[in-house]
């Protein structure tokens, strides 16, 4: 399967020089904007105590599809782009201080047309086995709930398969 890469970004910014409320989860990019960040979550909203007084939290995500080659960007290159996308897309007025950058070259996995066929035939094979699962972001999904939900079915399998 091929996989997205991601740049993870956390930056700390001041509130009152953000056009846009820094409150609720976060927010997305649509790909038709043309900007290379794809969205970002609000940490220090979602998780109180994150940022200290006057300050916010932010992790954003920049590459994809939209900008595989981001992984290889040199740092300056990935933050001054961020300034930029944080401009259009919040009214980042006063800049930010970076925190952390971290490069993800499999990130996000691409399903092939193919992919919901390939996955019943593995399916079908492994149930020919008995007492055998299999689980993982790559089956029905690629969110933590998909993954987590899909570990849960192949447990919940393999138990009534033992008689528990």
């Amino acid at each position: 399967m091929a996989y997205a890469p991601v740049v993870s970004v956390s930056v700390s910014v001041r509130p009152n020089e953000v056009r846009q409320p820094i409150e609720g989860f976060g927010f997305l990019v649509p790909r038709a904007s043309g900007l290379r960040l794809l969205g970002g979550l609000f940490m220090s909203s979602l998780f109180p105590d994150r940022a200290p007084e006057g300050r916010a939290l932010l992790t954003c995500l920049l590459g994809g599809v939209r900008w595989p080659e981001a992984v290889d960007e040199p740092d300056d290159v990935l933050v001054a782009r961020l300034g930029k996308d944080l401009e259009v897309t919040l009214g980042l007025r006063g800049g930010f201080d970076l925190l952390s950058l971290s490069r993800w070259p499999r990130a996000v996995a691409q399903p092939s047309r193919r992919h919901q066929e390939l996955v019943a035939d593995v399916r079908k094979e492994v149930a020919r086995v008995g007492g055998l699962a299999v689980a993982g972001g790559w089956l029905d999904g690629v969110s933590i709930a998909d993954t987590v939900s899909s570990g849960v079915r192949a447990a919940s399998m393999i138990a009534a398969g033992l008689g528990r």
